[in-house]
């Protein structure tokens, strides 16, 4: 199935209000017309941020895009992704599911439910947006899994992958500056090894434990002059507890650091519980182009 023919028909838009819509808001994700089975495909390239269930709209599909947006699919079965996947354009994320499979289809019949949202979670609270619009222009954009032009190929691009020590850290409410090792030396510029200069493609994997519900870090990637030590904000975002207590969360940036500067990544505890940082890594790529 192509792009066009997923998104084809829109059958209830996001904002509808009807008695069975609970939210303020009412409908909070837009329906396409689908059969049971159909591909459900990203309409953006995204990074896979959640795959869970719920007990109100069935399996769910959640992926960052590029600018920091989440945008979300409902009522799916036999997903075809994992957190922390990277899925193009067109990428083939579950199927529609059908009757008895998944919340929801059963009063409406089998659909596509999309959602878009300004955090994680936004899928499973209704706090979201119309995604309409962003479907409309994503297919009159580029066709799907085409990259952009500005991208360098692969071999001209200098990678490397960076994880931290095996010990826990408790994310405060104060910044903090997290470090990094792959020598015996602590290390913690991330652009360290990547050939300085140059936009930066960055995917953040953070584990967190005791990260409750109620619970919010927010966090972001610092660039520092070497010599004149001043420091601007290259990359912000937030990241949501889980009832679990425990989230993995994908993050890509793109950042753009100037000649003579350093890369960290800081974070902190915005509200609730103060949460332990388990593991963190990042894929590092310098493109080697400027931003």
């Amino acid at each position: 199935m192509s792009l066009a023919s997923c998104y084809a028909e829109l059958t209830t838009p996001w904002g509808e209000k009807a008695s069975y819509y609970t939210r303020p808001q009412g409908h909070s994700g837009a329906d396409y017309d689908a059969d049971v089975g159909d591909p459900v495909l990203a309409y953006e390239d995204i990074t896979i941020t959640r795959v869970e269930w719920s007990r109100f709209i069935g399996w769910c599909v959640e992926g960052r895009a590029r600018d920091g947006k989440y945008i979300g699919w409902a009522h799916l079965r036999g997903v075809t992704v994992e957190v922390g996947d990277n899925a193009r354009k067109g990428t083939d994320l579950a199927e529609v599911a059908g009757y008895g499979d998944s919340p929801g289809t059963t009063w409406f019949g089998p659909h596509i439910h999309t959602t878009l949202g300004d955090h994680s979670g936004a899928i499973f609270e209704g706090m979201t947006i119309d995604p309409a619009p962003r479907i409309r222009a994503a297919l009159a954009a580029a066709p799907a899994g085409g990259r952009p032009s500005t991208l360098v190929k692969e071999a001209d691009v200098a990678k490397h992958r960076i994880f931290q020590s095996p010990q826990d850290f408790i994310v405060r409410p104060q910044w903090q500056r997290f470090p990094w090792r792959v020598t015996p030396d602590r290390q913690e510029n991330l652009a360290q090894g990547t050939g300085g200069a140059g936009l930066y493609d960055i995917l953040l994997n953070l584990y967190l434990k005791k990260f409750g519900a109620t619970a919010q870090i927010e966090g972001r990637l610092v660039i520092e002059n070497a010599r004149t030590k001043k420091t601007s904000n290259g990359y912000l975002f937030t990241v949501d507890g889980s009832p679990t207590g425990e989230v993995r969360v994908a993050i890509p940036a793109r950042v753009n650091v100037p000649s003579g500067s350093l890369l960290y990544l800081e974070l902190h505890t915005l509200r609730g519980p103060e949460p332990t940082l388990d593991l963190w890594g990042a894929d590092i790529a310098n493109l080697g182009i400027p931003g």
